[in-house]
């Protein structure tokens, strides 16, 4: 209903979404929300700090869905497809269909501040999950910079950096300091405005994977709940949404 409203009220639109409420493994709530940017949405910030957090939380009209349509072959039968499901974009398709929404369908993309969506939170159960995360956003900037080249060279860096540090924040929540660490200091590396446009989610991040890295097994176990028999899930949703948190808005 607010999404209906939202319609009427701006002709122009063509896909609407709201902001979540995070919830832990067990599906309690966590006391945290995604505050998701709701309007002025540009082509980079699909990949610095995406604002559709999961794909149950946009509308969309079926005509900007007819304007990004492409034939696909399905059981040998050609038909309307939307979401990419190339192997090149496992992992990635979501948002590379949100990028096209926003650059190529014609219509307005906009949010809504109300939170209207539960956004459940994960651990990764080991460091490969997060190497295999890291390549395919790469192949997912591989794969957008095929239609649009020159948007994609100005922000690739701030892109890998910014997906580089939230890595490093996932490694954090699984006592995985070393990888942590590199994801960290890569993300300061290779795009060093991060520092000046999220001083207090890059500075919290960086120290509290160099913490873990140079912290007792013992105590990491401890502080992340293995030692004291709590679901891991649940400690590492905790620890992954309070580090996103912590530092409050830069």
């Amino acid at each position: 209903e607010r999404h209906l409203e939202h319609f009427r009220r701006s002709p122009h639109l063509g896909t609407s979404y709201s902001r979540s409420i995070f919830i832990d493994g067990q599906g309690a709530p966590m006391g945290l929300y995604q505050d998701s940017k709701l309007t002025d949405i540009e082509p980079i910030d699909m990949f610095v700090r995406c604002p559709i957090g999961s794909g149950s939380t946009p509308i969309v009209r079926r005509e900007t869905w007819e304007a990004i349509a492409f034939k696909s072959n399905h059981f040998g039968e050609e038909v309307d497809s939307y979401f990419d499901a190339s192997p090149e974009l496992l992992l990635g398709e979501d948002v590379e269909c949100w990028y096209r929404l926003l650059t190529r369908s014609g219509w307005g993309f906009e949010g809504i501040g109300d939170y209207l969506t539960l956004y459940r939170i994960y651990g990764e159960s080991n460091s490969a999950n997060l190497t295999g995360k890291a390549d395919s956003w790469e192949r997912l900037l591989d794969w957008v910079a095929h239609y649009d080249a020159e948007r994609v060279a100005g922000f690739r860096r701030a892109a890998m950096s910014y997906h580089d540090r939230y890595l490093a924040r996932r490694a954090v929540t699984n006592g995985h300091g070393l990888p942590a660490s590199r994801y960290a200091l890569r993300a300061m590396v290779q795009y060093p405005q991060l520092l000046a446009e999220e001083p207090g989610r890059t500075l919290v991040t960086l120290a509290a994977a160099l913490t873990t890295c140079l912290m007792p097994k013992s105590v990491v176990e401890k502080l992340l709940g293995r030692a004291t028999g709590h679901a891991k899930a649940e400690q590492s949703a905790l620890i992954a949404a309070a580090l996103e948190a912590a530092a409050g808005p830069d």
